[in-house]
């Protein structure tokens, strides 16, 4: 399991969720938990392939390599700009989940079940909303979609 930074280690949001799965059904499992916070900025910067990328990979999770764990839960919306990194230095049989993925089929699930999803043929609207540097913001929201993200609004949180 590698989680987004030290912060969320702390917290164990993930580790709870899952020990209430664990717990409610009949599955025996054991999971290692890692913040890799380097991954960020990696992910931000482009960094996504090469030299710098792997061996940053390689100190986070040559651990769970050795201890041979099956499953790598990528538990931030950065990590699957890393995913083929990760996956080569965890090796061929260790199965990589995206959990924005997961999220995005709940959320799709729990949409259609509200009547809440657009109608077929309608086009898509989008608006983008940052709160600091839209043009960083945009460059990295880009490479994130893989398509263009057009205006980028700024906005203030606090009333």
């Amino acid at each position: 399991m590698a989680e987004p930074s030290p912060s969320w280690a702390r917290r164990r949001r993930w580790r709870r969720a899952l020990t209430r799965r664990r717990c409610s059904g009949s599955l025996h499992w054991r999971a290692w938990w890692r913040a890799c916070p380097l991954f960020v900025p990696l992910a931000e910067d482009g960094w996504t392939d090469g030299e710098v990328p792997r061996l940053v990979a390689e100190k986070y999770l040559l651990e769970l390599r050795r201890i041979g764990v099956d499953t790598a839960v990528l538990g931030c919306t950065h990590y699957p700009l890393l995913a083929r990194t990760i996956a080569d230095v965890l090796g061929p049989r260790v199965a990589i989940v995206d959990s924005a993925d997961a999220t995005a089929e709940a959320v799709a699930s729990l949409m259609a079940s509200r009547e809440m999803l657009r109608p077929p043929g309608a086009a898509p609207r989008h608006r983008t909303l940052c709160t600091d540097v839209p043009d960083r913001f945009r460059a990295v929201a880009e490479r994130f979609l893989g398509r263009p993200v057009g205006m980028v609004e700024l906005v203030d949180l606090q009333p």
